[in-house]
């Protein structure tokens, strides 16, 4: 940083510096990428999804991400009526 190599020079915006450096490792990224290979069939993973325990884990999980997004709407909703409590 002494030597200035991280400067943006003579009258050069430091955000715009930034910016450019930023899309400089994005594009060396993107560069060096291969397209990507769809993944390998696991052959257990079908004979696994039969298994009623996993089935009913799968259940279980539904159940609860269904109860989350329920206690996320009622909690909008408790926000917004104490928005309009708040404001009136």
């Amino acid at each position: 940083m002494q030597a200035g190599a991280f400067t943006p020079g003579a009258g050069g915006d430091p955000f715009v510096f930034g910016l450019e450096r930023v899309l400089d490792g994005i594009e060396a990224y993107l560069g060096g990428r291969s397209p990507a290979a769809p993944p390998a069939a696991d052959p257990l993973e079908k004979e696994a999804e039969r298994d009623p325990r996993y089935k009913e884990a799968v259940k279980a999980r539904r159940e609860a991400e269904k109860k989350v997004r329920e206690a996320r709407k009622r909690e909008r909703e408790l926000l917004k009526a104490a928005k309009e409590k708040l404001s009136r």
